[in-house]
């Protein structure tokens, strides 16, 4: 059965419960988004830093031999590098690049597949 009465759906009851109960959810969910939001912000400052970028293959490109990338983080004072064993495979050229963009080379100390 069809109101005609009405000028729009939302001068129903139900339609004005269900629009309310929806902008209770948005901002419910926008609570949770804000606080995951700037739960990430706060590790991404605090770990962001030791992040690098793992560069492996030759510094110019060539079409013998590929490159990689990805990334690693810095785990002791010193400059001791943690990544993927198949970051860096089996790469003879090895550079770390840091958030600043100074590249250093590098070499694998160890691997565990």
């Amino acid at each position: 059965m069809l109101d005609f009465t009405s000028d729009t759906a939302a001068d129903t009851p139900s339609a004005v419960t269900d629009v309310a109960a929806h902008d209770a959810a948005q901002v419910d969910d926008r609570a949770l988004l804000d606080a995951y939001s700037n739960a990430l912000i706060d590790v991404t400052d605090r770990v962001g830093p030791a992040v690098v970028r793992v560069e492996t293959g030759p510094k110019v490109r060539n079409a013998r031999e590929r490159g990689g990338l990805g990334s690693g983080i810095v785990i002791s004072p010193d400059g001791l590098v943690l990544t993927n064993s198949h970051v860096v495979g089996s790469s003879k050229e090895i550079r770390l690049r840091d958030t600043e963009g100074f590249v250093t080379d590098a070499h694998v100390l160890g691997v565990d597949p």
